[in-house]
């Protein structure tokens, strides 16, 4: 018998997700999250809004443009999504 998953989202534990959570909540009026994935270079709010939930990864490759939409170090940021793969 397999075992049912514990939770929807396989990343909503990890500290990345948390962190781009808050840190959407603190821009909240500054940028929308339509603004932040522009400036990562998504099409659409979408893949934000899966990070943030904990439903998808954080891409590596977009990790820099995210600390940058986001105001935080890349280095801090990169860290922190090393640590879901």
């Amino acid at each position: 018998m397999s075992k049912a998953p514990t939770s929807k989202s396989p990343y909503a534990k990890n500290r990345i997700t948390k962190f781009i959570a808050k840190r959407i909540e603190a821009l909240n009026g500054v940028k929308t999250q339509r603004d932040i994935a522009s400036e990562v270079g998504f099409s659409t709010p979408n893949m934000i809004a899966m990070m943030k939930s904990g439903d998808a990864r954080v891409p590596l490759d977009r990790v820099a443009g995210l600390a940058r939409a986001l105001g935080v170090d890349p280095r801090f940021l990169m860290r922190l999504a090393l640590e879901q793969y």
